[in-house]
């Protein structure tokens, strides 16, 4: 075969490789909710997705905004019609995989919790301080005396598995981070990793309570926050403690059931900002 005809294979290949994507703006109202796609959180909205998927592909889809419920959907690959992709098949036939594509745009409406009161519907991410906690239906925060005692934790997310999808403990554990960086001083995860050794594993890859409050210890850490995500009843679930390294006692701890992430660590800050002004 002749350069020229190489060449115009790779030409070929190349141009099927783009005509197999395809592109989706998804959009929510409210907007700005937190965006799961297939398990792995990717953002906030509106958010553009681009993937080589096949034709009938579904991706799924979840919502989490503050004082909405969590918002589930699929979007499908069924819509509609690549050009680049039925051009490219033409020529070579594997392109017509992916001859049909997302809408250009996918649009979720949010649902406010009904089961909950007006101030949590528009809550905030900032607490006001002093103020008493609320209480939001389906979370319990359970505060020791002087919570605000241990300033250098670490995050460590022990399991991710939502009732979607596939989790994303790294995703949990920044997610986290940032919501607590408030009250303290959150440090490199690489600093607890380099003294937590690998046969105190699990089978999971994922590490077990006593080992990581130990390593937390010996990497300088007062304590250590550690957060999880499930599923029970179909609905989401998760919970926080933070344990102090020296005593392995647990200074505060937190779940949430049929609530996001955020609400959780919002009413964990609320908590922690509430017990701060008390001193």
């Amino acid at each position: 075969m002749r350069f020229s005809q190489w060449a115009a294979l790779a030409g070929i290949a190349l141009v099927s490789l783009n005509a197999c994507k395809s592109t989706v703006l998804i959009q929510s109202e409210p907007s700005g909710a937190v965006l799961t796609l297939d398990g792995r959180v990717v953002g906030t909205t509106p958010h553009f997705h681009t993937d080589r998927k096949v034709s009938g592909y579904s991706l799924g889809v979840q919502l989490e905004a503050p004082g909405y419920q969590t918002k589930h959907g699929i979007i499908r690959k069924t819509h509609s019609v690549n050009p680049g992709a039925v051009l490219a098949g033409v020529v070579m036939l594997f392109p017509l995989a992916w001859t049909l594509g997302y809408d250009n745009v996918e649009r979720f409406i949010l649902t406010p919790s009904t089961s909950a009161p007006r101030s949590v519907v528009e809550e905030t991410t900032a607490a006001v301080p002093g103020a008493a906690p609320r209480e939001i239906p389906g979370v319990l925060v359970t505060l020791r005396d002087n919570p605000a005692a241990s300033r250098e934790v670490f995050i460590v997310g022990l399991g991710a598995q939502p009732c979607r999808g596939m989790g994303d403990v790294l995703a949990l554990e920044e997610q986290t981070a940032v919501r607590l960086l408030r009250h303290y001083e959150i440090l490199e995860r690489r600093n607890l990793e380099a003294v937590l050794n690998e046969t105190s594993r699990g089978m999971n890859g994922l590490f077990d309570e006593q080992s990581v409050v130990e390593a937390g210890q010996l990497a300088g850490a007062e304590a250590v926050v550690l957060i999880r995500e499930g599923c029970m009843g179909g609905q989401s679930f998760y919970s926080a403690k933070l344990v102090d390294c020296a005593s392995g006692k647990q200074v505060w701890a937190a779940t949430a059931e049929g609530r996001s992430l955020n609400v959780l660590l919002e009413s964990i800050s609320e908590h922690l900002a509430w017990a701060a002004a008390q001193d």
